[in-house]
């Protein structure tokens, strides 16, 4: 047998959450625990961030949805992208949470959705991986609405949060733009977040009403001592045996390209 393992610390996680909890609170805390949990194992991490004190959880895909919610995990699973149009059914089906930012998903969702499904909006402020414009996010957040669905959250994705104020400054301005535009128009979302473990930790602006903590569930921090104000202890250890051990004079150059 391989003479290395991963052990997972779930307390860890815990008491991780439960700080993060503490330094944004009233905001809730969605835990994000998409790619099996950042390795660390979807669903007793997920299972241990809601003893944390998560509200909601979030994860990339759908079949990261349906595991949970096969292991009994009953709280709200946000999507952090859209699916496959064709797959709009399964995320009704599993009581996912539908992240939409283009009109072609909106309807395949509407298609397969009761009224007042919950669904949420990404608006696209600088990251520029996904999300809606922000001039075009009005306008698809009001066709939510007015396809009966709920538009129960809004949000964007910090692109610097732990080395650029004045660029985070610009994506939650941009975020709070839309909003005041909707709400000006009779159209509120119930959940309006965008902060990341580095806005958690570095931005109190940017708490709103939710943040969703990826890395720094798992104990780690977005850039090295990065507000150390807020305790994190790492989760998880690779434990091994050392097999070998040799000794060369100073200056030798071991390995592939002698580096």
């Amino acid at each position: 047998m391989r003479p290395t393992w991963v052990e997972v610390d779930l307390g860890a996680v815990r008491d991780n959450v439960a700080a993060i909890a503490a330094a944004v609170t009233p905001a809730e805390v969605c835990a994000v625990v998409k790619a099996d949990g950042y390795g660390h194992g979807d669903v007793p991490v997920a299972e241990a961030a809601v003893e944390g004190g998560a509200t909601r959880l979030a994860v990339a895909l759908i079949s990261e949805g349906i595991r949970l919610r096969e292991a009994g995990i009953e709280e709200p699973v946000l999507l952090l992208s859209e699916s496959a149009i064709g797959d709009a059914a399964e995320v009704v089906r599993w009581r996912l949470t539908p992240t939409i930012y283009r009109d072609s998903y909106l309807r395949a969702v509407r298609a397969a959705a009761p009224d007042g499904y919950s669904v949420h909006v990404k608006i696209d402020t600088g990251m520029h991986r996904v999300g809606a414009p922000p001039e075009e996010a009005t306008s698809l957040a009001r066709s939510v609405v007015d396809a009966g669905l709920r538009l129960e959250g809004l949000w964007t994705h910090l692109a610097v949060s732990e080395e650029d104020d004045a660029f985070t400054a610009v994506q939650t301005g941009l975020l709070a733009e839309v909003v005041r535009t909707l709400e000006a128009d009779g159209y509120r979302a119930d959940l309006v977040h965008a902060a990341n473990t580095g806005g958690a930790l570095g931005h109190p602006e940017a708490h709103l009403a939710l943040v969703r903590a990826g890395i720094g569930i798992y104990g780690l921090r977005p850039a090295p001592g990065f507000h150390p104000e807020v305790p994190l202890r790492p989760a998880m250890r690779v434990v091994s045996h050392v097999s070998l051990i040799r000794r060369y004079p100073a200056g030798t150059r071991p390995s592939y390209g002698r580096r």
